[in-house]
């Protein structure tokens, strides 16, 4: 089956609809593509909680904050899995700035 590829998307969201998962892209892109320039877990948190705050409307915050900490959590991990090497050059390079600096 042919599959258009623009950019817009990356291998974890493709990944996520090939496996008919119930996450869409646009739940974890801003968290996924903003990973690579030093997203904490506090604003990968708020970003996906703003997300499903406006796409499923859920009222209770209480339901809403234990969603969004599973997805964040899923997210994360996830990126920790695919992008090990990367995540190990980015904080390699990290170190050396920090160094660096002093």
């Amino acid at each position: 089956m042919p599959v258009h590829q623009d950019g817009s998307c990356n291998g974890l969201q493709y990944y996520a609809t090939l496996g008919r998962d119930k996450v869409d892209r646009k739940l974890v892109k801003q968290t996924v593509m903003k990973s690579l320039y030093g997203m904490t877990c506090i604003g990968a948190h708020d970003q996906i909680k703003k997300r499903l705050k406006d796409r499923c409307a859920i009222e209770d915050e209480d339901e809403l904050f234990a969603a969004s900490c599973y997805a964040t959590k899923a997210t994360l991990t996830a990126l920790g899995e695919m992008f090990e090497a990367a995540q190990s050059i980015m904080s390699w390079l990290s170190d050396c700035a920090k160094v660096y600096s002093l």
